[in-house]
Formats: C-alpha cells, sequence, structure tokens
C-alpha cells in the first residue's frame, strides 16, 4: 500500500501473500481498515511497518497483522483482558497492541507493568482504571479517559513520543505516582 493511502475493507478479504504499508519515514503512512462490515481471511502475511496503521473494526480470522513500528487497533474483549490481568497476580508485564473498553472497573496490581504497545484503553462514563504499577505508553498508543471515567496513577506514567493521554473524566495521581512525557 503506497504512503499516504488507505485500504477500506467493507466486504472480504482474502490474503495468502503479503500486505504491508510502505515506510518513508513520513507519519502517517498507509492505513488498512477492516470496517464493521469488513472480514479478512489472512493465511498469508500482513505487516504494519512504522507509520501504518491496520485498524480492525471487523472480524479477522487466520494470521494476526505483524507490528514492525506500526500501529494495530484491534478489539480486544473486556473478558479477555481481565484474564491478562488476572493471569498475572504474582507480577509481570501486560503487553497491550490492541484496544480494550473497560465494562467494569479494575484494578492492575502494583507488581504489574502495564506496556500499551500500539494498544488503546477506553476508560468510560462510571467506570475506574486503578494503575498501582507503572505504565509506559508507546508509539500509537492511546489511554482515553471519558467523561464521567477515573484514572488513578498510584505508580509512574510514562507517555513517549506519538503516544496519547486523552482525558476528558478525572485523572488522580497518588503519592507516589509521577508522569512523564516524551522520551
Amino acid at each position: 500500500i503506497p504512503q499516504d493511502a488507505q485500504m477500506n475493507v467493507d466486504g472480504v478479504l482474502r490474503n495468502n501473500g503479503t500486505i504491508q504499508g510502505q515506510y518513508t519515514g513520513i507519519d502517517p503512512e498507509a492505513v488498512i481498515h477492516i470496517t464493521e462490515n469488513g472480514h479478512v481471511e489472512n493465511d498469508g502475511t500482513v505487516i504494519a511497518n512504522t507509520g501504518t496503521v491496520v485498524d480492525i473494526q471487523g472480524t479477522w480470522e487466520g494470521n494476526m497483522p505483524e507490528r514492525n513500528g506500526g500501529m494495530i487497533n484491534a478489539p480486544l474483549s473486556y473478558k479477555e483482558f481481565k484474564a491478562q490481568v488476572d493471569a498475572l497476580k504474582s507480577g509481570g508485564y501486560l503487553n497491550l497492541t490492541q484496544s480494550v473498553t473497560l465494562e467494569n472497573s479494575l484494578t492492575i496490581p502494583k507488581n504489574v507493568s502495564l506496556l500499551l504497545n500500539g494498544g488503546t484503553i477506553i476508560v468510560p462514563k462510571g467506570k475506574t482504571l486503578t494503575l498501582n504499577g507503572a505504565a509506559e505508553l508507546n508509539e500509537g498508543s492511546r489511554l482515553i479517559v471519558e467523561a464521567g471515567g477515573k484514572l488513578i496513577l498510584n505508580e509512574q506514567l510514562w507517555v513517549n513520543r506519538n503516544a496519547k493521554l486523552i482525558n476528558n473524566g478525572t485523572v488522580t495521581f497518588g503519592k507516589n505516582s509521577y508522569g512523564e512525557k516524551a522520551r
């Protein structure tokens, strides 16, 4: 897909080869958008190079896109996300490359570091995300607090280049927390 081009899939795309966005160092590059009505059957390779966005709103079967510096925006169910958090109760890193909207309030334990690598977390009205461990938003990542939503930070939060913390609700910093931007 050439730079500054967009491929929209509103029907069925069957891929047995390779699809990738052209990288020229200009951001944004190519966009591969799978609409809500779109469906991908991928037995081949889809590569999200730097500056390329693969936006999956429909259904995807087969090989998931590979991230090579680009962004993959694919929905993750809240149940799947919660299961990942629960599996790390004894500590570790939670690497999020997909998008998730909280259905209930959620607390990330102190010994779990949340790494958003192209993923998006949406905290809707009436829900609270409490981060007791460190969090890092990397390129293409977004943490969105909608009106009426709450984010509680009890550890450090890094917002790196080309990542966004979007607050339309409430963000509370605990006594051990601090934020850093663009490193």
